[in-house]
Order: structure tokens, then sequence, then C-alpha cells
């Protein structure tokens, strides 16, 4: 009788820890941006709202494609009167301006199927241009760009911005032992930040890299932390900057299978060069 008391109580002990388990990786999946700061300031998030602010649902702002979306790349709120020149051949055929939702639309504006130099630029913020193709009188893709806001030193910027699918994707940065994303935001000497950190859909991941070290190799990737479905899907695209400059777009393949997105390689300070594609491993 003791001992099936003993194993009854163990099996519920073991069930409990179980469960508890599970509670704790669920909610480190979702809100894992709120539990890296161990021993530091938690009263905000890495978003910058309070711990008893609503966070903002990103998945309540609607965006069609005959629309696009402006958001701060630091915070991910929207960024209100940005100007956005549609051109072909640097000719301007739309201007749109976002209003208090961060959002511009073509309005009847028709425009053939084709590939369009959308420049956006707003005070405070670093111009920004891409390349978006437009079908059927809509945007395929890409319809959400996060500006960054012009730094006074020398910097790196690296915008990860994607669809709704997979929720969670995490940008990724190296440089010799240093490794920073979610669990570890800052390096040791301040020189790598992931200023935020995103886990419901559409982004913006942000990572600004300071005195940057010209002897150094920096290496980029993204991970799928959802898993599923590929991130192939996800219509992610990374822009970077260097000193407050737009400088390049990449758009994840649509074609492999894997965790990991190899974007680039930084060299000689401001050097991309780009990487292998979605592997199968973390690159090293």
């Amino acid at each position: 009788m003791k001992k099936k008391l003993l194993t009854t109580c163990a099996k519920a002990m073991t069930t409990f820890a179980i469960a508890l388990a599970v509670f704790a990786i669920a909610s480190c999946d979702y809100w894992k941006e709120d539990f890296y700061k161990a021993g530091g300031d938690t009263a905000n998030d890495s978003a910058g709202f309070s711990k008893t602010e609503s966070r903002p649902n990103d998945q309540n702002i609607a965006v069609d494609n005959r629309s696009i979306l402006i958001r701060d790349s630091d915070t991910g709120r929207p960024v209100v009167n940005a100007q956005i020149l549609v051109q072909q051949n640097r000719i301007t055929l739309v201007t749109m301006t976002t209003g208090n939702s961060g959002i511009a639309s073509l309005g009847g504006q028709q425009l053939a199927d084709g590939v369009y130099l959308f420049v956006i630029t707003s005070d405070g913020y670093m111009r920004t241009e891409d390349n978006l193709t437009i079908a059927n009188n809509g945007i395929v893709a890409g319809n959400q760009i996060s500006l960054p806001k012009t730094i006074n030193e020398p910097n790196i910027k690296i915008i990860l911005d994607w669809g709704i699918k997979p929720y969670d994707l995490d940008s990724h940065i190296r440089l010799r032992d240093y490794h920073v994303y979610y669990a570890n935001p800052v390096d040791a000497n301040g020189a790598l930040n992931l200023d935020r950190d995103d886990v419901t859909s559409y982004g913006p991941e942000t990572i600004t890299i300071r005195n940057i070290d010209s002897s150094a190799r920096y290496r980029y990737y993204v991970h799928n932390y959802s898993e599923s479905p590929e991130m192939s899907t996800s219509g992610a695209r990374v822009r970077v900057y260097v000193n407050n400059v737009y400088r390049n777009t990449y758009t994840i393949p649509t074609t492999g299978s894997g965790l990991y997105w190899h974007v680039f390689d930084i060299t000689g300070g401001s050097n991309f060069v780009a990487g292998a594609g979605i592997v199968q491993s973390e690159p090293q």
C-alpha cells in the first residue's frame, strides 16, 4: 500500500513538473523578449513598452496589398507623415503620405505589373529605398518597411521585416566570441545591440553595430524560432544601412529548407558578402 501511494505521488509530481515545464516553454516562446533581461532593468520590454501598458497587436493593423505600412525600426510603432514616392526609371508616378496608423494607400492609382522603386523619407529617419513588385495592381510582398532613426556616430543598422508566418523569426549576429540575439541582446563592449525582438509576426527585428571593427568579420543570419512553416514562405526582407545611408535589401530565397538563413557577412567595416542562403545548421 505504501509503495503504491509513493508511486502515485511520484507520478503526480512528474505530471505537474511536465505541465510546469510546458507552460514555461510556451511563455518563453511567446514572451521571450520579456525574460532575457536577467538581472537588468525589467521595467520595460525590448520594444520599449512598460509591463503594465497594453501591448499593440500587430495583427490588428490591417494592410491590404494596395497599401504600405511604415514602422519605427526600434519600437515597431507607426511612423506618421512619412512620404513615399513610387517610381520607375526615377520618374515619380505616385506620391503617398502615411496617416496616424503609419499606413499609406495607392488609392485609385492603377499601376501596370512590374518592379517599382519605393522611396521613403521622414524627418529624423534614414532615407530608405526598396524595389517592390506589383502584380494585378497590388504589392506582391514587402509592404511593411521599418525605418531607422538617424544616429550621430558611425553605425550599421540591420533591420528584418517579414510576413504573418512564421510568427517568430530571430536576428543573430556573431563577432569573434560574441553572439548577440534575443537571449543575449548586448555584447560585452556595447558595440553590438539587439534593439528590438519581435515575437508576433511582421517584425521589425533591429540590430545596431557601433564602434565598427574594420579588421573583424561580422556574421548575420536569421533563425526560424517558430520552426514551422518554412522560413522561405515568410517574405522576409533585411535592409542594411551604413552611417545613416541605405545600402541594400536582401530578400529571402523562396526555395530551400532549413531553420537558418545566413544573409551576409560584413568585412572591412562596410563590405557585405552574401551568405549561403537557407542552411540546415547554424552558421559557424
